[in-house]
C-alpha cells in the first residue's frame, strides 16, 4: 500500500528526470527531498540524470518559503 504507491511516485519521477533531459539540456540538477525519498530514488535514476546531479539536500522543505528554500540550494552545488 502506503511504499507501493511511493515506488510507483519514485519511478515515475526518475522516469520524468531523464525525459526531461531529453527535452532541455540543465547544467545541473539539485534534488532536494526528504532522506527517505532520496535514498529510494537514487538507484532509480539513469546515469545520465545521475551525472547532472550536482547535489542531493536531504531535507524536507515542504513546509519552508522560497527563502529557506534558496539558502539551502545555495551551499548544495
Amino acid at each position: 500500500p502506503r511504499e507501493e504507491i511511493l515506488e510507483k511516485f519514485i519511478r515515475t519521477l526518475a522516469k520524468a528526470l531523464d525525459k526531461k533531459l531529453d527535452e532541455s539540456a540543465p547544467a545541473g540538477i539539485i534534488v532536494m527531498a526528504d532522506p527517505h525519498i532520496t535514498g529510494m530514488l537514487k538507484p532509480h535514476l539513469s546515469k545520465r540524470v545521475s551525472e547532472k546531479v550536482e547535489a542531493f539536500v536531504t531535507k524536507n522543505l515542504f513546509h519552508a518559503d522560497d527563502k529557506d528554500i534558496l539558502e539551502h540550494t545555495r551551499g548544495a552545488a
